[in-house]
């Protein structure tokens, strides 16, 4: 996905987010961008997302 699609997206994503009362970490939205820009399989985005909640 093009940066300017990805960041788009996450500026988006983080607008719904914040009405909410939710904010994207800085490491959250690293790994959403490289899960978008291929860098990461879907199951590798899966397992570091749930490292992440599970800590």
């Amino acid at each position: 996905m093009a940066d300017s699609k990805i960041e788009k997206a996450l500026a988006s994503v983080k607008g719904s987010m914040a009405v909410e009362g939710h904010f994207l970490t800085k490491e959250e939205e690293n790994l959403i961008k490289k899960r978008l820009n291929g860098e990461i399989s879907e199951s590798e985005f899966e397992k570091q997302v749930l490292e992440q909640v599970n800590g």
